[in-house]
């Protein structure tokens, strides 16, 4: 994508399609969510969307768990506890991410869209991208932080990733 192009999406107030290569019929859509509200806006504006017949949308959302790394010069009781607070946090994560997911999901079939849900853990950029090639997407659909006038140098690193990595068009909603 060009300068204009990424200027056009830093200082957009409306949904912005980037159609990088040419594209068809949109049947498979594949929503990214981080909790964020801008994630929020791009599930709302697509239960606005009348489904297509036989549309559907994946929805993911990519957890990154912690690791507690080994501490050799700790006892093992202390290590023991630190392992069992990562996973608890982990756990934790991953049931909000869940909550997230199947509240979105609601809104959408509500919408007349059957969709599916994931929740992953990874890297999130690698762990959309790799959504979308399974889905076969003809659409993804992100939100896009770092809004402020101070931010808006940036679009926020999975847009920028997926923007220049992502075979399916990308609807990119502030």
């Amino acid at each position: 994508m060009g300068s204009v192009s990424r200027g056009v999406l830093r200082r957009a107030s409306v949904p912005v399609l980037v159609v990088r290569h040419a594209a068809g019929a949109i049947q498979r859509v594949v929503i990214g969510l981080d909790g964020s509200p801008e994630a929020a806006r791009g599930v709302r504006f697509l239960a606005r969307c009348k489904a297509p017949k036989g549309a559907s949308v994946t929805l993911v959302t990519v957890v990154t768990p912690f690791v507690a790394s080994s501490h050799v010069l700790l006892s093992p009781a202390f290590s023991g506890q630190i392992r069992a607070d990562v996973a608890a946090h982990n756990a934790k994560e991953r049931g909000l991410a869940t909550e997230r997911i199947e509240k979105a999901a609601s809104q959408l079939a509500d919408s007349g869209w059957r969709v599916r849900s994931l929740v992953r853990e990874g890297a999130p950029l690698y762990e959309l991208l790799r959504v979308v090639t399974e889905a076969g997407a003809d659409l993804l659909v992100v939100g896009v932080r770092g809004r402020s006038a101070l931010a808006m140098s940036t679009l926020g690193s999975v847009t920028e990733g997926v923007l220049t990595r992502c075979r399916a068009p990308v609807l990119v909603v502030p």
